[in-house]
């Protein structure tokens, strides 16, 4: 879990960002995304589940520490 994000290479799994994830053109994404805000850039490889909005992100991460 972290705030921001900036993804620029390849990820795999699951990712939770609080507020603002950004994908370069150069990164290939596969897995499940929890974020607030969203910013693809043209080129990116982006292939997961995504859950945006930022209540469902915190009732999400307060599940997983239970």
């Amino acid at each position: 879990v972290c705030e921001n994000a900036v993804i620029d290479g390849t990820f795999k799994g699951k990712l939770k960002v609080n507020d603002l994830l950004t994908v370069r053109e150069t990164a290939i994404i596969d897995g499940d995304v929890f974020t607030d805000q969203l910013n693809v850039e043209s080129g990116a490889v982006f292939n997961v589940n995504c859950v945006m909005g930022g209540q469902k992100i915190k009732t999400i991460q307060e599940s997983a520490t239970k």
